[in-house]
C-alpha cells in the first residue's frame, strides 16, 4: 500500500500551479469560490457578519450548511424565514446567502487544507523512509 501511494505521489510531485506546491490534484487549486460564480443577486459586500447577529438566520444557516436537510424541507425553512415587506425579504435573503456562502466556503477551505496537509505528510514520510519507495520494496511486496 505504501509503495502504491509513493508511486502515486512521485507522479504528483509537480503541482499543477507552482503557487500551491502542496496541492496534489491535477486540477488547478481554486482557494475560494467567488460570489459572482454562484450568486446573481445583489452584492453581499455590505453584509459582513450581520447574518450571525440574527439568531433565526444564524440557526437556519447552520442547519442548511450541514447538508442533512432534504431540499423540500430546506426550501420551506427558508420561505418561513423570508417574510415581511419586499425590502425585509430581500435583506433576509441576502443574509441567508451570505451566511451560507461564508460557512460553506470556510468548510471547503478546511477540506482543501486537509488534502494539502495529507499530501505534504506523505511526501515527508517517503523522504524520511526511502526504503518504502526502493525497488526492493516494490518487488518484495513489503511496505
Amino acid at each position: 500500500m505504501a509503495v502504491a501511494i509513493g508511486l502515486a505521489l512521485r507522479g504528483m510531485s509537480l503541482a499543477a500551479d507552482p503557487r500551491f506546491p502542496d496541492w496534489p490534484c491535477n486540477q488547478i487549486k481554486v482557494p475560494e469560490i467567488s460570489v459572482a460564480a454562484v450568486w446573481a443577486g445583489p452584492s453581499i459586500d455590505d453584509v459582513g457578519n450581520a447574518w450571525e447577529e440574527d439568531a433565526t438566520i444564524r440557526d437556519l444557516v447552520a442547519r442548511l450548511a450541514a447538508r442533512r436537510t432534504p431540499l423540500d424541507d430546506a426550501q420551506k425553512a427558508i420561505a418561513d424565514v423570508i417574510t415581511g415587506s419586499e425590502s425585509e425579504r430581500q435583506k433576509k435573503a441576502k443574509l441567508i446567502f451570505a451566511g451560507l456562502f461564508k460557512t460553506l466556503n470556510d468548510e471547503r477551505s478546511d477540506v482543501m487544507r486537509g488534502i494539502e496537509r495529507y499530501a505534504r505528510k506523505q511526501r515527508e514520510f517517503f523522504r524520511a523512509n526511502p526504503l518504502h519507495d526502493s525497488p526492493a520494496a516494490r518487488t518484495s511486496g513489503s511496505a
